[in-house]
Formats: structure tokens, sequence, C-alpha cells
């Protein structure tokens, strides 16, 4: 995968559910040396100063230069072959240019859609010809990329971390009976879908973070519970419900492989990605296409035990059998940044 004396470095966030986090327990699996620089260092600083920054300089943490400083320091010092960073680190087009010219490819694993209104940032948009690969999990920005001036641009997907497998009983249930699950953020076209779908299936539990804004949701809720909890719910609830993010394009979701991952049974919103990802109706996920179909489909799943774990039994073994885990991204990754010399 990665020639002899290979040396990697990873820019992103070190929270067990980050995708930096899992390509850095990635890299340790797999042996390759590497180092890490936790981006959440750029937004250190007071809460008032960071809203600031978000508000009145285009999004930029407000310790941008600080950590773009550091990481090209530290890179010129002991240089790397590639470095990987996820979503939108805090390097700007100069920090980008200074880093290239240590000899290192750089990659950038585009986590979150760059051109959703609630995330842009023109800083952001203006380096995206520095970056000498481009991954993304959204087939909607694959033009986007190439047009901003990226050098290379490949669809990759999400996938699912194994050392996030392992399960605990959470602290605290709620009274009431729950019999589907849903995990993932209070995003505003979530809130009317569940608004909707609770009126057809009563009592279902969200999982996340900003539920509790919506009057319609806030009752649902039991905020945000760690990755071992969330594995232990996923495999006791009668059925997964995946909903993709609709502000970011999405095609699928981390959860679609976590949930799978987990051997959730799983009623998943009916994308080009998810087809491709489960195959068709039926053959390891149902699928849906509105609140109506969603609550009609988990309604057969419930009554129908020996259907639900065929179901959790076939998408599991579909997705383990498929080379979807964070040591299969990476190595990718690396074996596309490494294969052609881009030009500059």
């Amino acid at each position: 995968m990665s020639r002899p004396g290979f040396r990697l470095a990873i820019v992103g966030q070190t929270g067990i559910t980050n995708v930096g986090g899992s390509l850095e327990r990635a890299a340790q699996a797999m042996g390759i040396e590497h180092r890490f620089f936790d981006m959440a260092e750029a937004s250190q600083a007071p809460r008032w100063l960071r809203a600031l920054s978000w508000r009145l300089r285009d999004r930029r943490p407000p310790r941008m230069a600080h950590f773009a400083g550091m990481v090209v320091s530290a890179l010129r010092r002991e240089p790397v072959d590639v470095m990987v960073a996820t979503g939108m680190p805090p390097l700007g087009r100069e920090a980008l240019r200074a880093l290239r010219s240590t000899g290192a490819r750089l990659a950038n694993f585009s986590t979150d859609d760059p051109w959703n209104p609630s995330v842009r940032a023109r800083w952001f948009l203006e380096a995206l010809p520095e970056w000498d690969h481009v991954f993304t999990p959204r087939a909607a920005n694959l033009e986007d990329f190439r047009s901003a001036g990226c050098r290379a641009v490949h669809p990759m997907a999400f996938g699912y971390d194994e050392g996030l497998l392992t399960e605990r009983a959470p602290t605290s249930l709620p009274a009431r009976r729950w019999s589907v699950l849903f995990v993932g953020g209070g995003d505003e076209d979530r809130r009317d879908f569940f608004a909707d779908f609770r009126t057809r299936v009563p009592d279902p539990l969200l999982v996340g973070s900003y539920w509790d804004r919506w009057r319609e949701t806030r009752d649902l809720a039991i905020g945000g519970r760690a990755p071992a909890e969330v594995v232990w719910l996923t495999r006791r609830a009668p059925v997964c419900l995946i909903l993709v993010r609709r502000a970011n394009r999405d095609g699928h979701v981390m959860r679609s492989f976590e949930a799978a991952a987990a051997g959730g049974c799983l009623v998943v919103e009916d994308t080009a990605d998810h087809r491709a990802i489960f195959g068709e109706d039926g053959e390891s996920v149902r699928y849906f296409g509105s609140p109506d179909d969603a609550a009609r489909i988990c309604r057969e799943l419930i009554d129908d035990v020996d259907e639900r774990r065929r179901l959790a039994s076939a998408v599991q073994t579909r997705i383990e059998g498929g080379r979807h885990t964070y040591q299969d991204r990476l190595r990718e990754m690396i074996r596309q940044v490494t294969a052609t010399d881009v030009m500059a």
C-alpha cells in the first residue's frame, strides 16, 4: 500500500465520531508512520471571539493563522509524503502553497458540502486549486470541485470505524416504548419529516443534537450519546431509519455505513448512492421516499421479526464484506495520491 519509510500527516478533529479521528486510528492499525494535527486548536478562543470571527471574518476560526503556521513549520522540519485533511481545514491558500513546497502531496476528504450556505467560506473556496486531490462522498460536488480548479477529484463514500463497534448500555433511556431509532442532527427538514412521521408511527427515538430546538421533536429526543451506546441502541431497535442531509446535498451519510456494520435493520431514504451501496429494495434494506412511505414500511417490519433479522444479517454481511472501513478509505486515498504525479 505504501512504500517503506512512507510518512503521513492527518489534519482533522480527534473526536471519536469524527472522520479525522477514524483516519488516525486507521493509520495506527495499518502501521503507517504519521502525525496528527487537531484542527480544533484553530478555534480555541472565548466563545464571543469565535462567534465574531465566524460572522465578520468569513467564517475563519480565530486562531487559523497560528494553526496554519504551526502545521507548515512542523512539516518543514519533518516532511511527509502525503497530507490528508478532512472537512474544511483551517489552511488557507498561502499555507497550502507552503506545504506543497515541502514535497508533500495534499489531499482533502470533503466530509461536508463547502457550498452549503451554512458553512460556505470564500477563503476555503479560493484555496481549493492548491489541493492536489479532493475526495468527496457526494456526487453533487464532483463538478463543483472541478469548476473550482481542483487538480484531481475522486468520488469516495463514507465508511465505518471498526474500533467503534463495541457496545455499552445507555445510563438512561426513556420510560416509553420505542420501535424506530434515528441517529443524527436535528436539521429543519428532518424536523418536518418527524413531525409527520410521528403521527403514523408513535414514539420514534431521536439521538443527536439540536432536536430540543423544535417543539415537534423535543419529547422524542434523548440528546447525543457515546458511540458504544449508539451501537447498543442500534442492535436493539426493531428498525433504524436513515435520512440524508438535504442542505448538504448528500446521497448517503456516515450513519448509512455505521448502522449497517453494527447490525441494524435499516429503512433507508431512497437515493442513487444508497442503491449503489445496498442493492435493490428488499435485498439488504428497505427504501422509502416520504414520511408516509417510511411509516408504512416501518410498521410492516415492526410486525415481522423474521424479516427484520434477515435484513439486518444481509446488510451487515454486505457492508463488512465490501471494503468499507476507514482503513480501506485511507488505503485508497494514499494509492490515488501516490499513483500519479499531478502537474502543478
